[in-house]
């Protein structure tokens, strides 16, 4: 049996997880990346290498709109694609699989014979996968997410850029150095670009190193965070948010088209939407 699934619209988003992001800039303003290693890891060596992100069996949480049953082995499954360094994953679920060739991509997954497929359109994209893995069978809970990665319409964000960085540009990508960020007033600060990405300089053993220290709104629609941690709250009010790997004091998320994936809600206080959502491997929500 073979099943094809993909994302091209990003609308769904998904992980970032502990094995590796080397970017940085060649230039002062923090527009071009080139092969300096970039701080703490973030998965998937996103810009340098054409990288998956996989997360097998993931605990489905209440109100997600997905109707795949996952398997319950997490621990050591073994995931193959041709021409491909094999990988397992670890005992939550995850793994990274690097250099990945453009085209269609056959996967199989731990000891059956269902493949899976994931359609890699260029050269350094990163892909989010999520998957049900059982003895029989292997099968997408959500659609594969894509990353593309154009360096043409990313910023470089630290300390020396980030007073002046505009971040309300539609469809851009803000990749963060590890450190504390303290918007502008007014708190909560406004996120109203359409499309744009935030993504997170992450630490396998101590999480996000990227660190909002304000409460956040959000009123563009598609936007996606990555790897951030917001210490106080996130309010979202527009359609097709997701966030991956962040960290959040507390949440009240509305819109359609919602993903979140193993985020951290640190109060235990999340409203999330209870249709049309991806909900799946967060702690502290049921």
């Amino acid at each position: 049996m073979k099943k094809y699934f993909t994302n091209k619209s990003m609308l769904y988003i998904f992980a970032v997880i502990s094995l590796g992001l080397i970017i940085s800039c060649s230039d002062d303003d923090g527009t071009k990346p080139n092969d300096d290693p970039l701080g703490p890891e973030t998965p998937g060596f996103y810009g340098e290498t054409t990288s998956a992100v996989f997360v097998i069996n993931p605990i489905i949480n209440v109100g997600s709109s997905t109707t795949v049953t996952p398997g319950t082995d997490r621990n050591g499954i073994r995931i193959m694609i041709n021409g491909v360094d094999t990988v397992h994953t670890d005992s939550s679920g995850l793994a990274v699989m690097r250099n990945l060739p453009v085209g269609i991509n056959n996967i199989l997954v731990g000891n059956n014979n269902d493949t899976v497929y994931l359609d890699v359109v260029n050269e350094k994209d990163m892909y989010d996968l999520v998957l049900s893995y059982k003895p029989e069978t292997t099968e997408y809970i959500c659609p594969a997410v894509r990353y593309p990665y154009d360096s043409t319409s990313f910023t470089f964000v630290d300390s020396s850029n980030f007073a002046v960085t505009d971040f309300n540009i539609d469809s851009h990508v803000y990749i963060f150095a590890e450190g504390e960020y303290d918007f502008p007033d007014p708190n909560p600060y406004q996120i109203t670009a359409e499309g744009a990405l935030f993504f997170g300089a992450w630490d396998e053993t101590t999480g996000s190193q990227t660190i909002f220290e304000d409460s956040i709104e959000v009123r563009g629609g598609n936007t996606r965070m990555r790897g951030i941690d917001v210490t106080e709250h996130i309010k979202v009010m527009a359609n097709g948010f997701s966030a991956a790997f962040c960290s959040f004091g507390s949440a009240d998320i509305t819109g359609n088209g919602i993903s979140l994936i193993r985020n951290i809600f640190t109060a235990g206080q999340a409203t999330v939407p209870s249709s049309n959502a991806i909900l799946v491997d967060n702690k502290n929500i049921p």
